[in-house]
């Protein structure tokens, strides 16, 4: 039965899934001139007297509120709690103009009423996929996730936050989510994050099998002797590639092996015997080739760090090729690039070439590469915009060939390294450690101090 009820007796359900109530002026304005078309239904509200709960009709409430409605014609049912938000939830969810978060919260007090996600997906007509995505999101940060919603600058795409799914850890993701300054920087940093979890559960499982096997952790002298040639490496694995979880191949030896992590991967070595050597061969050995020694062995390890700061610019750079993280507006890539092309010229070096190309897509020498792979290549590479090819270019413009000079002192060609990674920043990219900042500005412990005169 229908019956006209006053609107302040009318309150809005507080399990209402919908927070934000859109076009309500243009509702309120039909429901001037036309009156409510439709009955609201309602329940009555156990904590107030004389008032009702509305279960379906909230929107329509709140306009015909501010039509300035004396009363609104109501149906009202009896309903258990469970029902009543059910009910709600499933005629919600059958509107288009929900946001994520709401449909996040939605699903997950379904889920809470006892639904499963087969069931969600039948009530709704969602598919089970979109309910589980949106389950996934109903364990991050609310308050944030609908604050980056509301933000019209942050551009938050589900394609962005799909990826952030894919972080196992909770409260990373949440952090991801604060910290990042655009959408795009929720995808990057979620696939770094990806990658530093697969890092961390391959080395365990790397950990685990080499101590089956007998193989013990290396002394702390190993690692910082690993240019010394006082250990021998028997094999090294890549945690961040890694795939094959059933064997790790070692050479047939009676040698005790030990093993240490360094970064991203894990090296298996075992201890050199050195030969013995007379007194006086040994005192043969001045201080200045000692020293030269060192200097060698100090290039060797800044070698290996611009190794991995160049395979993370490129993975960075990858994402800004593919259009995964938008270069801003602001950046000028044009302009800077070009200026560090030109102090690469001026610095000794050349342009790159195609093989600069060809290596970044991952073949190193373009004599040695297919017809048919050239061909895909140098397309894919005609049909991006100059911007991204400049990037690529840049890839191998920007690196010099040694960090150090003879003597190990801090390369002054490094400058247009360092403008390249300037670029970068403006862009979102950002360091992984102290130690790679340290490298490219020149201040890292591994370069020689001295002066060329003192040598």
């Amino acid at each position: 039965m229908i019956q006209d009820i006053a609107i302040e007796q009318l309150d809005i359900h507080p399990q209402n899934v919908r927070k934000v109530y859109t076009d309500i002026d243009e509702l309120a304005e039909s429901i001037k001139a036309r009156g409510v078309m439709q009955n609201l239904t309602v329940v009555p509200n156990p904590d107030k007297k004389d008032h009702y709960l509305v279960v379906i009709g909230n929107r329509r409430l709140t306009a015909a509120r501010k039509a300035g409605l004396k009363t609104m014609p109501c149906s009202v049912v009896e309903m258990t709690e469970k029902e009543q938000i059910s009910t709600m939830l499933l005629e919600n969810m059958q509107r288009s103009d929900l946001s994520v978060s709401e449909q996040a919260q939605g699903f997950q007090l379904m889920l809470d009423l006892g639904e499963t996600e087969t069931t969600i997906a039948e009530k709704t007509g969602f598919s089970k996929s979109t309910v589980r995505h949106r389950l996934n999101l109903a364990k991050l940060d609310q308050e944030m996730l609908t604050n980056r919603e509301e933000n019209k600058d942050f551009q938050l795409t589900l394609t962005d936050l799909y990826e952030l799914e894919k972080v196992q850890d909770v409260e990373k993701r949440n952090e991801i989510l604060k910290t990042a300054a655009s959408s795009r920087e929720i995808a990057w940093k979620a696939k770094q994050a990806v990658k530093e979890e697969k890092i961390k559960k391959n080395a365990q499982i790397v950990f685990e099998m080499l101590e089956e096997k007998g193989v013990k952790v290396a002394p702390k002298k190993a690692k910082e002797e690993r240019w010394t040639g006082k250990w021998k490496e028997i094999t090294n694995i890549d945690l961040s590639r890694w795939e094959d979880q059933t064997k790790i191949n070692l050479q047939d030896t009676k040698d005790q092996l030990y093993y240490y992590q360094y970064y991203d991967r894990i090296y298996v070595v075992k201890k050199v015997i050195q030969k013995s050597k007379k007194k006086t061969e040994q005192e043969k050995k001045t201080e200045q080739e000692k020293k030269t020694e060192k200097i060698k062995e100090n290039k060797r390890k800044i070698t290996e760090i611009l190794k991995r700061m160049r395979r993370e610019r490129n993975d960075f750079i990858k994402e800004l090729v593919s259009g995964k993280i938008t270069i801003p507006k602001e950046v000028d890539v044009k302009e800077t690039g070009w200026k560090i092309m030109i102090n690469r010229i001026t610095d000794g070096g050349s342009v790159a070439h195609m093989n600069a190309v060809y290596g970044f897509y991952g073949i190193e020498n373009a004599y040695e590469a297919k017809e048919e792979e050239k061909e895909r290549i140098e397309k894919e590479f005609a049909e991006i915009s100059q911007e991204k090819q400049m990037l690529i270019l840049l890839t191998r413009t920007a690196e010099p060939y040694e960090a150090t000079d003879y003597y190990g002192h801090y390369e002054k060609g490094m400058k247009c390294l360092r403008d390249f990674y300037r670029l970068l920043q403006q862009m979102g990219f950002s360091f992984r450690s102290l130690e790679e900042l340290k490298i490219l500005n020149g201040t890292h412990e591994l370069y020689t101090q001295e002066t060329e005169d003192e040598h």
